[in-house]
């Protein structure tokens, strides 16, 4: 709230202030009626009410430029697709199964989610990362973390980018993790004798210490992964999961 003249005081009282009145100064009288109008205005606008009025003859005044422009550009219609004079429709759309061709409709029609290999890849990944944080989620660690420390432990002073690539991950995300792991005192860089701007990356103290407490349970989790699966089975599904991600030689297209 704003007043001045018939109050004391010009205070400001609002929900930008949550619900705190300062006093702030003392206008003339035809400044904090200005004032007044163009806060009540603003606040009505933006939480979507009706437009304010003069509080003086109890009539409706302009709304001020800036904001009318702003709901103008709110409300302006959707443009016209290129090439087609058309508006682009962004709600209540007609259903365009129509437009499919006979081909891609037959497919669609014997299309089975649950049959789709990269689609289960996908899920058994997410129960496997879903048994990993329910069980380590005192230790706050991630299994890209666990595989890093594992192999620097397995390949003391190897470098970021040897890292990364046994862990066949964006080197640039391999760099964020090894800082955060370094920062948290699981891993020690070292810089390179043969090359000062790389790290050579060893096992800390405390991440030492976290692998004492993660592996033997690890062990276990790992096993509840397959545990689904006919015990007969559980080797030939990482012979075929280790099959489809071995790096394949290029196909010569001439011999299809």
């Amino acid at each position: 709230m704003i007043s001045h003249g018939w109050f004391p005081e010009i205070s400001v009282h609002s929900d930008f202030l949550d619900g705190v009145s300062a006093p702030v100064y003392k206008p003339d009288e035809r400044t904090a009626k200005a004032i007044f109008r163009y806060v009540y205005v603003c606040s009505r606008f933006r939480s979507g009410l009706p437009t304010a009025f003069d509080h003086r003859q109890s009539r409706p005044f302009t709304m001020p430029d800036a904001l009318a422009t702003d709901r103008s550009r709110r409300t302006r219609p959707a443009p016209a697709r290129a090439g087609t004079g058309r508006a682009v429709k962004t709600a209540g759309a007609a259903d365009a199964r129509d437009r499919l061709s006979p081909e891609v409709r037959r497919i669609l029609d014997d299309f089975r989610l649950e049959d789709i290999g990269s689609h289960l890849l996908r899920r058994a990944h997410f129960v496997a990362e879903e048994m990993f944080a329910q069980e380590f989620s005192d230790e706050s660690l991630t299994p890209r973390q666990k595989a890093a420390l594992i192999i620097v432990y397995q390949q003391p002073g190897l470098n970021q980018n040897a890292l990364a690539d046994r862990l066949f991950m964006d080197r640039n995300t391999v760099a964020e993790m090894v800082k955060r792991l370094a920062a948290s005192g699981l891993l020690r860089r070292a810089g390179a004798k043969d090359d000062q701007r790389a790290y050579e990356l060893f096992l800390a103290a405390d991440g030492a210490a976290l692998l004492n407490r993660v592996m033997p349970r690890d062990v276990l989790v790992e096993r509840r992964v397959l545990e689904r699966l006919p015990e007969e089975y559980r080797q030939l599904f990482i012979k075929c999961i280790r099959m489809l991600v071995e790096p394949q030689a290029p196909r010569d297209r001439g011999a299809d």
